[in-house]
C-alpha cells in the first residue's frame, strides 16, 4: 500500500494521524489531528515537544512510562487513552495508537506512525453512567439503613406486645390470659 493510500485510510479509521521520524524528530501531524484539539492546521512544531505539551498533566508520567516500554520493545503494542490540552484550554479524552514500521539494527527507533482518536463523548458518557451508578448505589444504601431501622423498631413493638399480651399492665405479673396459655400447655 502507498503511503498516500495509508494515509488516507488512517485519515477515515482516526481522528488525526501521526508520524514521527525519530533520527531527524519531525513529526507530522494531520490536519485532523489540528482540528481535533481546535488548532489551526500546521500551526504547532513538528516536534515530540509539541506532543508532549498537550498531554495532560496527571496523565503525562503514565502515556511516557507507556510509550517508552513500547518502543524499547517491553511492551509488545502502543495503545492508550489520555486527556490533551485543546486551544482553548480545556482537555479531550484521546486513544492513541501506534505502531514503529522501522528499527535500526541496534533496535532503536527510526520510524513509527499511529492515530488519535477523540474518544471524549464516551468517556464522558461512561463517567455519566459511573456517577448514576454511585448514586443508585447510594439511595439502596440509604434505603437498606432506613429498612433495618424500621425492622427494628418493629422487633421491639413485636417484644412490648407479646409482654403486654401475658402481663398485667397494673402489676406487670402474667395475666389471665398467659396462665390460661401455660395451664393449656401443662
Amino acid at each position: 500500500m502507498s503511503e498516500q493510500s495509508l494515509a488516507a485510510t488512517l485519515e477515515i479509521i482516526s481522528d488525526g494521524i501521526w508520524d514521527w521520524n525519530a533520527t531527524t524528530g519531525y513529526v507530522y501531524r494531520s490536519p485532523g489531528w489540528y482540528t481535533m484539539l481546535g488548532y489551526d492546521i500546521h500551526s504547532l512544531d513538528n516536534t515530540v515537544f509539541t506532543w508532549e505539551s498537550v498531554i495532560h498533566k496527571d496523565d503525562f508520567n503514565r502515556v511516557m512510562t507507556h510509550f517508552d516500554e513500547y518502543i524499547t520493545q517491553k511492551s509488545k503494542e502502543y495503545n492508550i487513552q489520555y486527556r490533551c490540552r485543546t486551544k482553548l484550554g480545556d482537555y479531550i479524552w484521546i486513544e492513541d495508537r501506534g505502531k514503529v514500521i522501522e528499527r535500526s539494527d541496534d533496535g532503536s527507533v527510526i520510524r513509527m506512525i499511529g492515530a488519535h482518536r477523540n474518544i471524549n463523548a464516551e468517556k464522558l458518557l461512561l463517567e455519566k453512567f459511573r456517577l448514576k451508578n454511585q448514586s443508585l448505589e447510594n439511595m439502596i444504601e440509604e434505603r437498606t439503613k432506613e429498612l433495618v431501622d424500621i425492622n427494628r423498631v418493629l422487633e421491639m413493638k413485636v417484644e412490648e406486645a407479646q409482654r403486654l399480651a401475658i402481663t398485667d399492665s397494673l402489676t406487670s405479673v402474667s395475666n389471665r390470659y398467659h396462665f390460661e396459655k401455660v395451664l393449656n400447655r401443662e
